[in-house]
């Protein structure tokens, strides 16, 4: 598990950081932290219908906040769980440029534990930091 949540940052939301060798692998582990947090069963979307989604910036800040937040969106307007299989991000004329995949099912309240709802990934102590060749990300859920 490539990410852990952080008690002593927040007392009200989520706190976590998500790390991985390439921005690609970080990608995908704060997805599933994200995801894990509103579906803690992420195991049960092993399959389901094929999401995919693009997201450019000229920050990579703001690319990756965008990015998770297409898994709260996933969730609140389609009544979606998304579960990101594969992230690539490249640049193109001065922006980054973020593609994803994911297998997407309908949330069946019956069905699927729902966790805590998360309403927004904010900018409060959120980084993307690379240490020793290791891509680092931390972020508060406001929830």
């Amino acid at each position: 598990m490539p990410y852990r949540y952080l008690d002593n940052v927040t007392t009200a939301d989520v706190a976590f950081e998500a790390w991985g060798d390439s921005l690609e692998a970080m990608a995908v582990a704060a997805a599933h932290a994200v995801a894990h947090v509103m579906f803690p069963d992420l195991d049960t979307i092993a399959s389901g219908r094929p999401h995919t989604y693009r997201i450019t910036d000229d920050n990579l800040d703001l690319l990756f906040v965008n990015f998770l937040e297409e898994l709260i969106f996933a969730k609140d307007a389609r009544r979606e769980r998304l579960k990101v299989t594969s992230v690539s991000i490249h640049r193109k004329a001065g922006l980054y440029v973020l593609d994803a995949a994911a297998w997407a099912d309908p949330i069946a309240p019956g069905q699927h534990p729902q966790g805590t709802d998360v309403k927004a990934v904010t900018l409060h102590r959120f980084s993307i930091r690379q240490l020793n060749k290791r891509w680092r990300l931390t972020a508060v859920l406001d929830v």
